[in-house]
């Protein structure tokens, strides 16, 4: 938590407004006489001409004015910003101290603090070590199969319809075109909205088989059903010329 100020109900003249920074850190302070600074080191460290009379410093904790000390974790630990070290090594194991039982914040002040005299603590609003995420996957180099195959297929189902138009009455036939038309459309949007390129290949070929048979049912059997409903058309009223 910030400190914001400090009041003495005896002394309400006495009233400071602290100015803190991002780690909590007393920066300044507002009271009737104006404005008085510290300049604080990385490690906490505040200059001999120092006026602040707030107790708290470094990381909003308490400092030892004579000894310009803070006795962190409530006492546990003495620790000297002027030195940038504990006093005392951290009795806690080796796997979990470090290589260094004295070091502070992990020799890194401005993105650790060390509250307790235990254990580091991330400062607020930073982030020094960010979740590890893996790395985008690079997209695949579109296949030359990806484009020969429903080119293959589209010509493999325009025999098929040039066969079927063949045996199929042209009524038949145009209907199977139809009803071919509207599936190789279909094969293709799945096709286009696919993002797997194998799945998306499949399709493109089942849509150019589709596509294929049907141009020649569409056009030969239309054509035949127009002829033979044009010769089976009957003649107007009065009119004795067959149609043409």
């Amino acid at each position: 938590a910030h400190p914001l100020g400090l009041q003495n109900p005896t002394k309400p003249q006495n009233t400071r407004l602290l100015l803190t920074d991002n780690t909590a850190s007393v920066t300044a302070e507002y009271g009737a006489a104006g404005v008085n600074e510290a300049y604080l080191s990385l490690y906490g460290e505040r200059g001999d001409d120092d006026t602040l009379q707030s107790l708290l410093a470094f990381n909003g904790e308490v400092r030892e004015q004579q000894l310009d000390w803070y006795l962190l974790g409530r006492g546990y630990r003495a620790y000297n910003p002027g030195l940038m070290r504990f006093h005392s090594p951290d009795s806690l194991a080796q796997e979990e101290v470090g290589v260094n039982p004295y070091l502070y914040a992990l020799g890194d002040p401005v993105n650790w603090r060390d509250p307790t005299g235990h254990r580091s603590s991330p400062v607020p609003s930073r982030d020094p070590k960010p979740p590890y995420q893996d790395p985008l996957p690079e997209p695949e180099k579109p296949s030359i199969w990806g484009a020969i195959l429903p080119v293959i297929a589209g010509v493999v189902g325009l025999m098929v319809g040039v066969v079927l138009t063949a045996i199929l009455p042209p009524a038949g036939a145009l209907l199977l075109g139809v009803v071919a038309l509207g599936m190789g459309i279909t094969a293709t949007a799945l096709a286009a909205k696919e993002e797997d390129p194998k799945k998306a290949m499949m399709w493109n070929s089942i849509g150019g088989f589709f596509l294929g048979a049907a141009t020649p049912l569409i056009f030969s059997g239309g054509g035949g059903t127009y002829k033979q409903w044009k010769a089976n058309r009957p003649s107007a009223p009065g009119s004795k010329l067959p149609n043409p």
